[in-house]
């Protein structure tokens, strides 16, 4: 069995989490994974997976081995894992040793496959069937990553060590040093792979990079890329204009407890949120004539391609009513509101353009290493306007797509980009259903905020549109004074996306050294009314 086909080790399980059962039952001790599970995780555990209240859903079904030996209760006794995935723990030793001893006919190991199959996934590298692999094995494989933390040439950037530190970080309590450790370590990843992002040269021909590319392909990535990292560029500017994340649930934005993020403020894209720009026409003259397409024309917009659905919105007009909306009703609700949302797509290199992913593909902008996402309401005179800015790891099908993919229609592109972890972005993904893990590092589950929607905002008022332009103009003058010095190019962009102090001394021209994240990065100060 090679290492790719571990999903297939003990039968085919699909995305809806079905197995196709095979082999019959017969003979020796199906009492053995029960007990052992029941010395490693105790008896609540193990009643749990029998009776399905595990996590709140019934336990999975799990296939027996051909020749196998289990009678219907054994074939039941794999614990459902999909909670682990977002609330941890990982594996423990007296775990790892339990399913190693209940053997490879066992559903404990049809679930979580063996210590052998985890080492032999993460040798290989190849992370092209990752969500379609059991929670178990998943949870294997992160453990297992874990462990190889601290050994030369590990990788931060793979599904399975990302997948690990955010679960050890939501299993150390409050003031551990190691929290404190992978929430700086998570910080440098993600505000390092913007940084690469944003630095990286063009393609040139000749490079291992571009091999198999002809030179107009070259040059329409080089200028797809350069579109897209203005765009990124632009839109930390506005983020940098005070980023605010929620501190306390509420029905609508102004019940949030708002506090301003001292923090670096990649995280705010690292995670697959939307940062919400509220948007003002202002009552009074501005440097900068102001109107309800200044913001849109000055991001390009119109030069991106329209996008024909997202799963995401808001509602109201006001301080007391606005608020984010998502799902069905983001989406179905989009189609009777005037005015109709302005939505666009740009697809970016995460990484850097000609770079390598965790699986040793070329990094392009391509639709499957980041895609941004923008959803924008024009303000009124007397109405709040916003733009949703949100980064995601794939750029969505066409709608035509997903129903034809419905009904068993749809054909594979062979020319198609794989995606690094074979996530599928269709009209009917959500938040639950979206890839957990960012193209730039990050995990759902650690986003900044608090709540599920509706964690991140930053208002644009006064003078906004004259501020934008001159920051942007200053920061535009830095990056042609680096040329080609792609270290300085890094620390430039290093700073813009980091704390609004490295930010702050980038557009006053000074030296920049990105400076420590703060012991609170969610500070709570006055937020601007």
């Amino acid at each position: 069995m090679r290492a790719g086909e571990w999903r297939q080790d003990q039968g085919e399980r699909g995305t809806g989490g079905s197995v196709r059962r095979g082999g019959t039952a017969s003979g020796a001790r199906p009492e053995h994974p029960i007990m052992a599970l029941q010395h490693a995780a105790g008896n609540a555990a193990v009643a749990a997976a029998l009776s399905g209240e595990h996590g709140g859903a019934p336990a999975l079904p799990v296939q027996r081995a051909p020749g196998g030996a289990q009678s219907a209760a054994t074939e039941q006794a794999a614990p459902d894992y999909t909670p682990r995935l977002s609330r941890g723990p990982l594996l423990s030793p007296a775990e790892r040793d339990a399913i190693e001893a209940a053997g490879p006919g066992s559903a404990v190991q049809a679930e979580t496959g063996s210590l052998e199959e985890a080492n032999r996934y993460l040798d290989t590298g190849k992370y092209y069937d990752w969500l379609q692999l059991p929670p178990g094995r998943r949870l294997f494989a992160a453990t297992v990553a874990w462990d190889r933390r601290t050994q030369p040439g590990n990788r931060r950037d793979t599904p399975a060590y990302v997948l690990a530190r955010g679960i050890k970080m939501r299993s150390v309590p409050e003031g551990d040093p190691l929290r404190a450790e992978l929430e700086a370590e998570l910080t440098t990843d993600v505000r390092d792979t913007f940084a690469a992002t944003l630095a990286a040269p063009d393609l040139q021909a000749g490079q291992e990079s571009t091999e198999g590319l002809s030179a107009q392909e070259i040059e329409a990535f080089n200028r797809k890329n350069q579109q897209a990292n203005t765009l990124l560029r632009r839109l930390f500017v506005i983020i940098q204009q005070g980023l605010e994340v929620a501190g306390a649930e509420g029905k609508y934005s102004a019940d949030r407890q708002w506090r301003h993020h001292t923090g670096a403020v990649a995280r705010a894209l690292a995670h697959g949120g939307r940062v919400n720009v509220r948007v003002e026409i202002p009552r009074e003259e501005t440097a900068e004539p102001i109107g309800g397409r200044s913001l849109p024309e000055w991001l390009g917009m119109r030069n991106l391609p329209k996008r024909a659905f997202s799963t995401h919105d808001m509602t109201g007009g006001s301080e007391e009513t606005l608020r984010e909306v998502g799902a069905v009703k983001a989406t179905a609700g989009k189609l009777f509101k005037y005015p109709r949302r302005d939505e666009r797509g740009a697809d970016i290199a995460a990484g850097g353009i000609g770079s390598r992913d965790f699986n040793g593909d070329v990094v392009l902008p391509n639709g499957v290493h980041g895609h941004i996402l923008l959803v924008y309401k024009p303000p009124t005179s007397s109405d709040i306007g916003w733009l949703q800015i949100g980064l995601e790891t794939t750029a969505p099908e066409s709608v035509a797509d997903t129903l034809l993919h419905a009904i068993g229609l749809s054909k594979s592109d062979p020319n198609a980009p794989r995606n690094p972890v074979g996530y599928r972005h269709t009209a009917k993904s959500t938040e639950a259903t979206a890839n957990p893990a960012s193209s730039v590092g990050g995990l759902k589950q650690d986003k900044i905020g608090v709540g599920k929607l509706d964690t991140m905002r930053v208002t644009l008022g006064g003078d906004w549109l004259r501020k934008l332009k001159a920051e942007d103009a200053k920061l535009t003058a830095q990056i042609n004074r680096a040329g080609q010095d792609e270290r300085r190019l890094r620390e430039i962009f290093t700073a813009l996306v980091g704390t609004g102090d490295d930010y702050a001394q980038l557009v006053a021209d000074e030296p920049t050294v990105a400076a420590p994240e703060p012991d609170d990065p969610d500070e709570i100060r006055p937020a601007p009314r």
